[in-house]
């Protein structure tokens, strides 16, 4: 870079958010220092190829969907450690984060609805003591089994909402 550029190319590393032109602008500068100093077609493909990976990366999840749009703002932790993992020549320039630090996405977590058992543990002396008793245990089962069927009902259709969001951007409809 030249010499009247900054110790820290990127003054906006402490920020919590940054605009997305100006982290696009601010890593082709760097990156591709010799075509973003050109102007016209040469400064825009350079910009054109950190906003390609950028893209690539929010599709496959290693990079977070911006947190407002327009205009498009980015979380500057996540997006420091996509690209230091992306670009290692940056890991010496960024100091506000971990340079050791991975970038991996959670997994979704799983909820399972459990299922009741029943013992019995005193037999009725007579048969029809039992079968009062095999009654009441068998309806018990059944609105045990009906509870957990439209729990799981309800799981599905909560993970479904909560995928759709994550693939929409967390967009706000108001």
């Amino acid at each position: 870079m030249s010499d009247t550029t900054v110790s820290t190319p990127f003054v906006w590393q402490t920020d919590e958010l940054v605009l997305e032109t100006t982290a696009v602008s601010d890593l082709a500068a760097y990156l591709y220092e010799g075509e973003y100093r050109r102007f016209g077609y040469e400064r825009h493909r350079a910009k054109a190829r950190i906003r390609s990976a950028m893209a690539r990366a929010t599709k496959k999840g290693k990079l977070a969907p911006p947190v407002s749009s327009p205009p498009k703002y980015l979380n500057v932790r996540n997006l420091l450690l996509f690209t230091c993992a992306r670009w290692p020549e940056l890991r010496g320039v960024i100091d506000t984060i971990d340079e050791a630090a991975t970038v991996k996405p959670l997994p979704d977590m799983q909820i399972k609805v459990g299922s009741v058992v029943v013992d019995i543990d005193d037999i009725p002396a007579t048969y029809s003591e039992l079968l009062q008793k095999y009654r009441l245990l068998r309806a018990a089962y059944l609105e045990e089994k009906s509870r957990r069927i439209d729990a799981e009902n309800k799981l599905k259709k909560l993970c479904r909402q909560q995928s759709k969001r994550r693939q929409d951007g967390a967009k706000r409809y108001e």
